[in-house]
């Protein structure tokens, strides 16, 4: 049922062009396919439609598999087309529609870099529930910002060679970038309840740990909990590039 709500046509099957129709009525500008790095097989799209060119604003939809869900494929797919979008095209923001139970996905609305600009309230009817609409939007100045910053933290940390780190020291260099941690670190600091770190937050510390001379791969993504479960795979992501 939940992934009917989130399907456009709901419950019905339209004929392809039907389907093929719908997309021109939703004027969408850019449709991409998403797939693994290792195989290229698919795992959802990624869409940029209802754009505005005379206000420089468009709409962002990210569909992927449902199977995936939690494992990070969908938060890199959004960072990367999001970043796409701002650098090679004039957009101002970029909007997002979601509901509330998607909401939590959008952990950065409370640091502002996904903002809500409307709620309609009971929008919409789904079993047996009424549910609240939302329109959120994410500026040029503060993506692209997060951008900079995470490419000067991959820069200040090169890659460190073939033979990789102690833990203490892959720590010290996490928790430099990513401060909250009130105690001493451990293998089993919590990345989310002690860090505090959002998904996007999650995805940037994987890339800056990625720039340090690692692979890790979309499967290893969704595994990712503590300090002690990044160092692994960045040790064994030495070794499988």
């Amino acid at each position: 049922p939940e992934d009917a709500f989130m399907y456009r046509f709901r419950t019905s099957l339209p004929s392809y062009d039907e389907f093929f129709g719908g997309l021109r009525q939703a004027n969408v500008f850019q449709h991409f396919v998403v797939t693994s790095k290792s195989d290229d097989k698919v795992l959802g799209t990624v869409m940029c439609y209802k754009v505005n060119f005379r206000n420089q604003n468009g709409y962002l939809a990210v569909q992927i598999d449902s199977n995936l869900i939690g494992a990070g494929i969908g938060v890199e797919a959004t960072d990367l087309f999001l970043t796409y979008l701002f650098s090679t095209h004039d957009f101002e923001k970029i909007y997002v529609e979601t509901y509330d139970f998607s909401l939590p996905q959008f952990a950065s609305v409370e640091d502002g870099l996904f903002q809500v600009e409307a709620c309609l309230l009971n929008h919409e009817r789904f079993a047996g529930e009424w549910w609240n609409y939302y329109i959120l939007a994410v500026y040029r100045h503060s993506w692209m910002a997060r951008i900079n910053a995470r490419e000067d933290k991959k820069r200040a940390h090169p890659n460190l060679g073939d033979g990789g780190i102690p833990f203490e020291e892959f720590a010290e260099i996490v928790l430099q970038e990513f401060p909250g941690l009130s105690e001493e670190p451990s293998i089993e600091t919590d990345l989310v309840r002690d860090l505090m770190l959002d998904s996007l937050a999650m995805y940037d510390l994987v890339v800056l740990v990625e720039g340090m001379g690692c692979w890790i791969t979309e499967t290893d993504l969704g595994t990712i909990r503590t300090l002690g479960d990044l160092h692994f795979l960045y040790l064994q992501g030495l070794h499988i590039q």
